[in-house]
């Protein structure tokens, strides 16, 4: 969504949910009883001047999730954001647009998810913690396997940790040319 509304590929926020109907109905011919989670469109220090873009886009999301039970809107915008509308200073890494590990802990901590789940990310030394898991499946995807998973509870549930070692996602800021060994 942050790419699609306020980045380079110029959706308007109604096109953006017929993309997110149409990954619905996609999910639901493969796996019918996956529940589906969305979160919402965060904003972003660079883009903030298509915010209201993004933020119509997430009404029109959350909108579309409470009219069908096995679709939950996380709302991490409103999280990220102070009093004044600004984003909240430590959530936003340098280049404005991307999440620094603060950020995104705010996406991986504190949940509750029910059914099959996919966490599928490419973790910079994240901690998955305090979230409940029931019923189905839950899948972990992680990038050179730097992510910790820890403190959650898991009822019901098979589990399932698959890392992909396809590319480096380490959390290390590296100079051009620079390079660092990821842990195994």
């Amino acid at each position: 969504g942050d790419n699609d509304l306020g980045g380079s590929y110029k959706l308007d926020p109604h096109a953006f949910l017929k993309h997110c109907q149409e990954f619905v109905e996609y999910v639901r011919q493969q796996a019918p009883d996956t529940s589906l989670y969305f979160v919402s469109i965060k904003p972003s220090t660079a883009r903030m001047k298509k915010w209201h873009r993004m933020k119509q886009g997430n009404q029109l999301l959350q909108q579309f999730a409470t009219s069908d039970p096995h679709i939950e809107y996380i709302d991490v915008a409103s999280q990220m954001l102070q009093q004044d509308g600004s984003v909240r200073d430590g959530l936003i890494g340098k280049d404005g647009v991307h999440m620094t590990r603060a950020g995104s802990e705010l996406l991986i901590e504190g949940n509750t998810f029910e059914n099959n789940v996919a966490v599928h990310a490419r973790p910079h030394n994240y901690t998955f913690r305090n979230n409940k898991f029931q019923g189905g499946h839950v899948g972990y995807k992680t990038r050179t396997g730097v992510a910790k998973i820890r403190d959650n509870t898991y009822e019901n549930c098979t589990l399932s940790i698959v890392f992909d070692t396809k590319a480096v996602a380490d959390g290390i800021d590296r100079r051009p040319g620079e390079s660092i060994a990821t842990p195994p």
